[in-house]
C-alpha cells in the first residue's frame, strides 16, 4: 500500500495513487496537472518516511478533474436586547482531483 499525507490549505489529506478525491479549492483549471510538494509523510511497500515537518524532495502529482461549489453553509449573527440579527451564507470552492503519482525523489 502506497500513500502520502499532504498538507493542503489548513488541513491534511491522505492520497493513494489512482484514486479521486474532493478537496477545498485549488487555484487551477480543469485538465491541468499540479505538483503538491508539502508532503508530511510517505508510506511505501517497505519503508515509511516522516518529515520534520516536510519530507525533502517528495511530491504528489495530481490532475484536476473539475471545479465546483460545495454545499451552502449558513451563518447566523445575533446580539440580544438590541434587535440585531444577520443571516449570511457562503459556498466554498471544491476541486475534484485524481492522484497520478507519488514521487520520493
Amino acid at each position: 500500500m502506497n500513500y502520502a499525507v499532504v498538507k493542503i490549505g489548513a488541513g491534511q489529506e491522505i492520497f493513494e495513487v489512482g484514486k479521486t478525491y474532493t478537496v477545498r479549492g485549488l487555484a487551477a483549471t480543469s485538465d491541468q496537472k499540479l505538483k503538491l510538494d508539502r508532503v508530511l509523510m510517505i508510506v511505501g511497500d517497505k519503508e515509511i518516511k516522516f518529515g520534520a515537518p516536510l519530507v525533502e524532495k517528495a511530491s504528489v502529482e495530481v490532475k484536476i478533474l473539475s471545479q465546483r461549489k460545495g454545499e451552502k453553509i449558513t451563518v447566523m449573527k445575533y446580539k440580544p436586547k438590541v434587535r440585531y440579527r444577520r443571516k449570511i451564507g457562503h459556498r466554498d470552492l471544491m476541486t475534484k482531483i485524481e492522484v497520478e503519482k507519488i514521487n520520493l525523489t
